[in-house]
């Protein structure tokens, strides 16, 4: 059974374990922590708008990315779950720029 996070609480999805590989389902936690991680900070009201509709796409990605493990594809979940980790790294990247400002 995986246990991660969906948009606003913990899953646990025996299909997703059954029906990904390990690795790839090790990824996909690992990934589904961090976005369910990330806060937003911002004085900004449009940098914070920004932010939380970059977590929700995040957050549809990886009901589509345990979509597609429960029916079986692999690729589909590792190319959704990389396009998901190129964000959230862009996302990190923009908050240490910021922060050196």
């Amino acid at each position: 059974m995986v246990v991660g996070f969906a948009p606003g609480r913990l899953f646990a999805s025996p299909a997703l374990a059954q029906a990904c590989n390990h690795s790839l389902t090790e990824s996909i936690r690992a990934v589904e922590l961090a976005v369910g991680s990330i806060a937003v900070h911002s004085a900004d009201t449009v940098d914070a708008k920004r932010n939380i509709a970059n977590i929700h796409w995040m957050q549809g990605e990886l009901a589509l990315i345990r979509e597609a493990c429960s029916r079986g594809r692999d690729v589909e979940a590792a190319w959704r779950l990389e396009e998901v980790e190129l964000r959230l790294n862009s996302g990190r990247r923009r908050a240490v720029a910021a922060c050196g400002q």
